[in-house]
């Protein structure tokens, strides 16, 4: 259960980088190649945008460094300490093992899905600036 919750918040995290790429080009693709001016305006959307894609990079990346998913029992350790020992002192350590691992796992997943929410709250706004730098620099040159 949880390391598909694992997977999943990677998942997210993993489009929300590849997101970062396509509306990055979009930025670059707004600020245009000709050598006319940008109106100040644009140039600000453009710019905040650019920065709101950054903080989006840092909440992603920060979200999907690596990190060790606890996966009880060890089976080394249960050779070596369990082998010979009864069957219900045996599962007795693998459920203890299990119950001490939860909550570690719980922590950085609930870590994770909020760094996600963050960052996409974030790309959210980056969009929103970005579009409206693009609308903006169309009414610039059709009302000059």
């Amino acid at each position: 259960m949880q390391s598909r919750q694992w997977e999943e918040a990677d998942a997210r995290l993993r489009l929300l980088l590849g997101f970062i790429g396509i509306i990055g080009a979009g930025a670059l693709a707004a600020a245009g190649q000709s050598s006319e001016r940008l109106p100040d305006l644009v140039a600000v959307q453009i710019g905040v945008a650019v920065v709101s894609l950054l903080v989006v990079s840092g909440f992603s990346i920060f979200a999907y460094r690596p990190r060790a998913f606890h996966r009880p029992p060890a089976v080394i350790a249960l050779r070596l300490d369990y082998l010979t020992r009864p069957p219900s002192e045996t599962k007795l350590a693998i459920i203890d093992a299990m119950l001490a691992a939860y909550p570690d796992n719980t922590r950085i997943i609930a870590e994770k899905l909020r760094a996600h929410r963050w960052a996409l709250c974030w790309m959210v706004a980056s969009i929103v600036l970005l579009a409206s730098a693009i609308i903006s620099r169309l009414t610039a040159k059709l009302h000059p």
